[in-house]
Formats: structure tokens, sequence, C-alpha cells
């Protein structure tokens, strides 16, 4: 049995290094998945563009792909060590020596993010997001019946009156679990939503100088509502909700922001809308959505 370990090279601040126990329930060429307490996965990953606050960044574990584990492959993490056995081999991942990766978008993120490069990000999405998730809420395509059914949600969220420091988005976690894919559409759009809602706790006065009720997001109600979608579908709004986010959701935003021209953000958009079969889309369909009913109705 090979039990020289691999050496991680960063760390989901989300996931505990300490004693925990878990199987393996999906491995790929750039990705393995390990069903985690609570019902969340934890990803070991080939590439940095990939990591979550869920997330074990491990390219070297990818090279030989005998090295890979099987499914049900049983998972002991124990004093930053995770161990991967299969009754014939095993495998060992070393923590002890990896940077915890947070995933935080901070205001040194945005700084030259600008009103005119949202729109510009915008009429990117459009020309390069992909068909088949939520990008028809954006474009007005109602031809999927889970565009038509999250278009219906969307249209009755109640935008009350903001009294009492509540946030008035009420009845946006009704998107949970909704759609197709590993990770549903609405979960991505609603994390590309969170994420809208950050950039404008950092950036709201310089986007929208008359911004005055904030925040918007019941993320309680989303919290109440990770058990109506999938685990992979949890994995990601559960970092969102506490403010972590992808890193290609992150790259995104610094390059539009140190973006020069519509060239430039239309780049960055093709890497986003990569990820997944629509994740990518979806997500940045959440973040436009969001920051276009912030921005043009002026909440």
């Amino acid at each position: 049995m090979n039990t020289s370990p691999f050496y991680a090279k960063k760390l989901g601040s989300l996931i505990s290094s300490h004693s925990w126990s878990g199987k393996v329930i999906s491995v790929h060429a750039e990705a393995i998945n390990i069903i985690y307490p609570g019902e969340l996965l934890v990803s070991l990953l080939k590439n940095h563009a990939d990591m979550t606050a869920l997330g074990i960044e491990v390219p070297s574990l990818f090279k030989d792909k005998e090295c890979l584990p099987i499914l049900e492959a049983s998972v002991e993490m124990h004093r930053e060590r995770l161990t991967i056995s299969t009754g014939v081999s095993v495998l060992v991942i070393d923590l002890s020596n990896a940077p915890v990766w947070e995933g935080a978008l901070k205001e040194k993120d945005l700084r030259c993010f600008t009103r005119d490069k949202l729109f510009l990000l915008i009429d990117a999405l459009l020309r390069e997001g992909k068909p088949g998730g939520f990008l028809g809420l954006i474009s007005g395509d109602f031809d999927s019946p889970f565009v038509r059914k999250a278009w219906q949600l969307l249209s009755h969220i109640q935008e009350e009156k903001y009294r009492n420091k509540r946030p008035i988005l009420r009845s946006i976690s009704t998107l949970i679990g909704l759609g197709v894919g590993y990770t549903p559409s609405g979960d991505d759009f609603l994390t590309g939503v969170m994420l809208g809602e950050r950039i404008i706790s950092l950036k709201g006065k310089d986007l929208s100088p008359s911004l005055s009720v904030f925040p918007l997001i019941p993320l309680d109600e989303i919290s109440n509502g990770l058990g109506r979608t999938n685990p992979a579908g949890r994995s990601i709004l559960f970092p969102a909700i506490r403010g972590h986010f992808p890193q290609y959701l992150l790259d995104l935003l610094k390059d539009t922001a140190r973006a020069e021209d519509l060239g430039d953000i239309r780049r960055a958009i093709r890497k986003a809308v990569a990820h997944g079969e629509t994740s990518g889309t979806d997500s940045v369909s959440g973040l436009c959505w969001y920051m276009e009913k912030v921005l043009l109705k002026n909440i």
C-alpha cells in the first residue's frame, strides 16, 4: 500500500483539519468529491480556479490516474492528515503546511470596479453565457420551464419597505434547488446574488450614491432552506451565506476591475462561464440580476 503523502497547497477555511469521517461519492479528472458532515461536499481539486471554502487544492494527486481513489472509498481526517482507503490501497493527503484559503471579496479587489464596467459585464454575459441554465433571466429568453418558474418566483418577491433592519428581498430562497445540473441552477444563481450583495456592501455608495436600503438578502431564509437542495448545491450556498465565494468568481471581478475595454471583460466572462456545465453562467447571471435590481431600480 502506498502511504507516501500528497501535499495540499490550499485548505478551504470551512474544512475542519481535525477529526471527521466521510466517503468518496464522485471521481472526475480534476475533482474528487467527498461527503462531509452536514451533508456537504469537500472537494479535492486539481486547479486553483476551482477552489472554494470547502475545497482542498492538491494538484499532485491528479498527475497519475492510477492514484485516484474509487467510489465509496472511506475517508478519515485526523490531525491534519486526510486518509482515503479502499481496503487495498491508501492515499494520504498532508494538510499541515497548507495555507488556509478564505474566498473573501475585499475592497481592494474592487478598487477600479465602476458602474460602467458592471454594464459592460452584463453585455459580455449576454454575448458569452451558456444557454441551458438561468441566462434567460437576463436575456429574456423563457423557453426553459425552469427559467419560467424562476421568473415567476422572482416576480413575486416582496419588496417591502425597510423596517427594523429587515432584508427586503423576501422569499428569494424559493430558488433553492430549482433547475437541473450537478449544482442546481437556482443555487448557483443565489450564490451570484449573494456576491452582488457583497459588492454593494463594499462599493455601494460609489456605484449608486443615493442607495439607502441595505442589506436586501434574507440570509436566514437561505440558510433555513438548504435542506431543499442536494449536497453539491448546499456546498456552494453554505460558504456564500458566510461570505466565502469560489475563486473563479473572485477572478472574474478582479479581471473586470482591471479591464480596459469590453474585449477584456468578454475574455474574463469566457473564463467564468467555462466553469461547470452552466454553473458559471448561472452564478454570473445572479450577480448581474442583483446588481441591475439595486442600481437601475435604486431600491
